[in-house]
């Protein structure tokens, strides 16, 4: 088990701060669009149908393919080495301390 501080996904995690985030709402976009102004099709109990898989991954791939790749590239880069993390604890603390 290792100790990980509060307030870290920024540094952890920067495909879900910088780029994921950016992909989804692109996402969100088109499924609007879709909703509001394609005609849809319906299921025996009135339910709107999705518009299919091969919809959504077209979808999927037109953003990919238009993405900017500098934008993953400087999600690595946004922590400088003099940056302050707060509640971060090097190893040696880490074993000398009960949390």
């Amino acid at each position: 088990m290792m100790y990980k501080p509060p307030r870290m996904t920024n540094i952890l995690q920067p495909a879900n701060v910088s780029w994921f985030g950016a992909l989804k709402k692109e996402y969100h976009t088109r499924w609007n669009k879709w909703l509001l102004e394609e005609e849809r099709t319906y299921t025996r109990f009135g339910n709107a149908k999705s518009p299919g898989y091969a919809v959504c991954i077209r979808w999927l791939s037109e953003i990919w393919s238009n993405f900017n790749s500098a934008v993953i590239t400087s999600s690595f880069n946004d922590l400088d080495e003099s940056d302050d993390i707060d509640g971060f604890v090097n190893e040696d603390q880490l074993f000398n301390c009960n949390l």
